[in-house]
């Protein structure tokens, strides 16, 4: 895939949009020429392919699961979406149904099928999540945090568990937080514990809050909560579903200016129903998920159960939120690279980076998806 790109707004390492021409060559960004430090009004958008660090699902199936050509046409759907590398984010299920995914994502993660976005690895959500701040999850297969089942899992990835989500305040989690500090990112999520609870956490090796103000305590002014615990922690990153529906457009603001920009990772935490027409669907744990305008719930309910919004079009939304545009496209791309160590490889638009990229209007309207090798 060579080709050239010029008179264009592209995104660089520098989390800045410049105005230049970009070369492509054997699937990666072989040069860069700037033209003016400054973005020109109207010039068509060059950005680096959405990085998805939780998401689940799209047109009715997982990324991976027992239909191999239905989880392939989702992964190409998410592909297309904007999403060009993604972790695949599991639910609680039985630990088998669990380790048949984790294989399946460690034999995606070494080789990328033609027009399916990259996979990662795993995020682990589920099953160390707690009952009262369980969301969506199916109750029947939460556990507590389980060293030797983690292992398990780990095997079956071969290695390529690259997140684990637990919630602190159950048996076992510090414990398991200090071992796993340096080699796994864990993930706050799914909890109902406190500020200082939280800060127990942060210091014992969590290093990120998961779906920022969802399935966690609220920010209150006498009960800050593990979003002020986090924000009091330097190294802590923060999650935020992008739709402006699981966080509104204020608190959107308020978020990006307690932690700095820099620390937001914008999330779709899309599942099943993302793509699909309004109606009631299975969900691959046993739930029902009711879809109605834009919202994904558990049937019956008004529990949220996930958005149906891919990252790409969120960033959108992030934007018409009030975010300044160079901030919004950095927490989907850059912020989230950086987080996992890939900032040499992907997340910007720079010499020897895989050509992941989207051609854009000025109006961040998607054109086309370029992906390297």
């Amino acid at each position: 895939m060579d080709m050239r790109f010029d008179g264009v707004n592209y995104f660089a390492a520098d989390a800045r949009l410049h105005y230049g021409s970009v070369s492509i060559k054997d699937g990666y960004i072989d040069r860069v020429d700037m033209a003016d430090a400054a973005p020109h009004d109207g010039a068509k958008l060059l950005l680096p392919g959405c990085i998805d660090t939780h998401t689940h699902a799209m047109l009715q199936s997982e990324y991976f699961a027992e239909d191999e050509a239905a989880s392939a046409a989702a992964r190409r759907a998410l592909a297309q979406s904007g999403t060009t590398a993604f972790l695949f984010a599991t639910m609680a299920m039985d630990e088998e149904s669990l380790a048949l995914r984790c294989r399946a994502a460690a034999r995606a993660a070494k080789q990328r099928l033609a027009g399916e976005s990259r996979c990662l690895g795993v995020y682990l959500e589920g099953p160390f999540l707690s009952y009262e701040k369980r969301g969506a999850h199916n109750p029947k297969f939460l556990h507590l945090p389980d060293g030797e089942m983690l292992r398990r899992l780990d095997d079956a990835a071969e290695g390529c568990i690259r997140a684990v989500c637990m919630a602190p305040e159950l048996d076992g989690a510090i414990d398991l937080a200090k071992k796993l500090k340096g080699k796994k990112l864990v993930s706050f999520a799914h909890s109902a514990a406190e500020y200082d609870v939280a800060m127990q956490a942060f210091e014992a090796g969590f290093s990120n809050l998961t779906h920022t103000f969802n399935c966690m305590q609220p920010m209150l002014h006498r009960a800050p909560g593990p979003v002020a615990a986090a924000a009091d922690t330097n190294d802590v990153t923060a999650e935020l579903i992008d739709d402006a529906l699981h966080v509104q457009p204020p608190m959107i603001r308020a978020l990006f200016k307690l932690m700095g920009p820099e620390r937001i990772i914008l999330i779709s935490d899309s599942i099943a129903a993302c793509g699909m027409a309004e109606g009631v669907y299975p969900s691959p744990d046993g739930m029902k998920i009711r879809l109605a305008n834009g919202r994904a719930t558990l049937d019956g309910t008004d529990t949220l159960a996930g958005s149906v919004m891919p990252l790409f079009q969120g960033v959108r939304r992030i934007h018409e939120s009030g975010i300044p545009l160079e901030q919004a496209i950095a927490a989907a791309t850059l912020n989230p690279a950086r987080r996992y160590g890939l900032e040499n490889k992907l997340g910007a638009i720079a010499e020897g980076l895989r050509a992941d990229v989207l051609l854009c209007g000025s109006d961040l309207t998607l054109e086309k998806v370029y992906m390297g090798e």
